[in-house]
């Protein structure tokens, strides 16, 4: 868990970047694994990896596990077809907060999981596509860290100050020019 401090707060954020705080620590540690500015903005708009990664969850207390097949598969996806594309036990994760929340059964999950991904190499994040939203399949999870666990309404409301912070990648080129030279310190 991370302590109160080492979540960047959107007053920080307007006056300067601290990198070492989450939400930058996970972009300034992904930048670190491309060759170039232009493979980052590729990584960061095409495949919408802005470093917060969301697990929608029933357990208040979730510590991320690769013992478990995702068992919200939909219509398209089976364990089979997973299996196929080289997938199996791990953990599903979003970027789109807002299209789950919007779809989420909140009888079955009531909590959402923050997760740092700083640890984890993002050439090894894989996008599918299930029609759930911006997902991600995470194979090994030991490197993924949780930030927190919080109630739906909670999250929310950090999801919508987070979406403040990061940098749009129409408007904020020069901040990620920033986030790509700093990891290359």
């Amino acid at each position: 868990m991370y302590s109160k401090g080492s979540v960047i707060k959107l007053t920080t954020i307007l006056t300067e970047v601290k990198y070492d705080a989450f939400p930058f620590n996970v972009l300034v540690s992904h930048a670190k694994r491309f060759n170039s500015f232009d493979e980052f903005m590729e990584f960061y708009t095409k495949n919408a990896a802005t470093g917060v990664y969301w697990h929608f969850t029933r357990d208040p207390k979730f510590k991320p596990t690769n013992r478990v097949t995702p068992n919200d598969l939909g219509p398209d996806f089976n364990l089979p077809s997973l299996q196929k594309l080289g997938y199996s036990n791990g953990l599903m994760v979003t970027t789109n907060f807002d299209t789950w929340i919007d779809s989420i059964d909140d009888t079955q999950r009531q909590y959402v999981a923050l997760l740092d991904l700083s640890k984890y190499d993002p050439r090894k994040i894989k996008q599918l596509d299930r029609g759930f939203g911006n997902e991600y399949f995470l194979k090994h999870t030991s490197n993924v860290r949780v930030v927190g666990v919080y109630p739906l309404k909670d999250a929310a409301k950090l999801n919508r100050e987070l979406k403040r912070v990061l940098p749009n990648p129409k408007k904020d080129q020069n901040m990620l020019k920033s986030i790509y030279k700093r990891s290359k310190i």
